[in-house]
């Protein structure tokens, strides 16, 4: 009964991936790469599912992958879930002003005749510019400084220089270098107590990363400790 009821969900799930990604990949083809000389639909097509269900197919076989492959298609299928994202937003909000445009007549005929593929190519730049902004700066972390006051008494201590660290995703995409240098950043603000909110870890890690990903947290710096919740993963 409950494989039954985890497989429904699964397959409900699925479809609704599915049928997003066939939305995304249907309009790109339309808008942009059908323009494309020597682009057949069958190798768009078979290209595009390969990319949209990358990682799906990385996280259902990865007992069965090999690791250099295992890790590259979970690289490709996370890349491809922020893309999915962006491209759900832009094409969605393209259409609804379609729609809206058949209803009022504002946008002249011969003009929406030449938007294509001068549009999709700028749909698509626009998003690779986010996605890539974001994947640069998930790798150049902020710093922010906060000057909180607290109305009760801790004894004789005056003053308490906490780091709050979130969202590492340690995993197959984030390394134990970028562990490093965060070390290395948190221990340069000399803290006296480490917080780590949630979000450490992005999936079960390699046996033979642990020890390294150990070491590393090891050497970060707090007189008063470190402490951390592992929240959503």
């Amino acid at each position: 009964m409950i494989n039954s009821f985890y497989i429904l969900i699964g397959s409900v799930i699925f479809l609704i991936y599915g049928g997003l990604n066939y939305y995304i990949g249907l309009r790109g083809w339309q808008a942009l790469f059908s323009f494309i000389p020597l682009l057949t639909p069958k190798v768009y097509w078979l290209v595009f599912w390969l990319i949209s269900l990358s990682f799906l197919f990385s996280r259902f076989s990865h007992k069965f992958l090999p690791t250099v492959v295992y890790e590259v298609m979970t690289m490709v299928g996370a890349y491809w879930l922020a893309f999915m994202w962006y491209f759900l937003l832009v094409i969605t909000a393209l259409d609804f002003l379609r729609l809206l445009d058949r209803a009022l007549r504002v946008v002249p005929v011969e003009i929406k005749r030449g938007l294509n593929p001068a549009l999709g190519l700028t749909v698509f730049i626009l998003v690779v510019g986010i996605v890539s902004y974001g994947a640069w700066n998930a790798r150049h972390p902020r710093v922010n400084h906060y000057d909180l006051t607290i109305a009760k008494q801790a004894g004789s201590l005056k003053q308490l220089h906490v780091v709050m660290v979130s969202d590492i995703h340690l995993g197959t995409i984030v390394h134990n270098d970028h562990l490093t240098k965060m070390v290395k950043t948190v221990n340069q603000l000399k803290p006296d107590l480490v917080l780590f909110a949630g979000d450490v870890f992005d999936e079960t890690i390699e046996s033979s990363d642990k020890q390294q990903i150990a070491e590393t947290f090891s050497k970060l710096s707090a007189p008063y400790g470190v402490f951390a919740v592992l929240g959503n993963h």
